[in-house]
């Protein structure tokens, strides 16, 4: 393929407790990593904060998808697979919500914060949720936000349906 298919292309990833850039994953802090996104060939870009509880993306051209897309690209491969309740807080992006109706499943809103989600979740049994800073939660796995299961479920969007992520987007 003309396309990297499984290599990694690390940056910033030395754990020497210094933060390279500034911390949040927005587009004026990124730009560097889409050109190396691009350069390389990339399907995608990942960008972590500090914590590494948020997820912001890049596509194959390095373009900023930015964080409010992660959670409803990684519903979208969750929910058709295992349909569930979503969980979003009052602050996510509507996109979410869109999702979550492709697939008939139910759709729920709570207060801003990652605990109110959690909380939520449990409530009505969700099989996913988040928030729109690039936060997501996955029950199966802890009631945290965790960027790399969001990863994990837009790597698997991006296997499934053989189409690179600007054109999912």
């Amino acid at each position: 393929s003309d396309v990297c298919s499984s290599d990694l292309v690390p940056v910033h990833c030395d754990a020497d407790g210094i933060f390279r850039h500034p911390p949040e994953p927005t587009l004026e802090n990124v730009t560097g990593v889409g050109d190396l996104v691009a350069a390389n060939r990339c399907h995608l870009g990942a960008v972590l904060d500090p914590d590494s509880d948020r997820l912001a993306l890049l596509d194959e051209m390095g373009r900023y998808i930015g964080e409010e897309y992660t959670l409803a690209l990684a519903a979208d491969f969750l929910l058709a697979r295992r349909p569930g309740a979503l969980v979003v807080n009052l602050s996510t992006s509507r996109m979410n919500e869109d999702v979550a109706r492709r697939h008939g499943c139910p759709f729920f809103r709570s207060p801003v914060g990652e605990a109110n989600v959690a909380d939520a979740m449990l409530a009505h049994g969700a099989a996913l949720g988040g928030e729109g800073n690039g936060g997501v939660i996955d029950p199966r796995v802890g009631l945290v936000r965790d960027p790399f299961v969001g990863l994990a479920l837009v790597l698997g969007l991006l296997a499934h349906r053989g189409q690179p992520l600007s054109a999912i987007v």
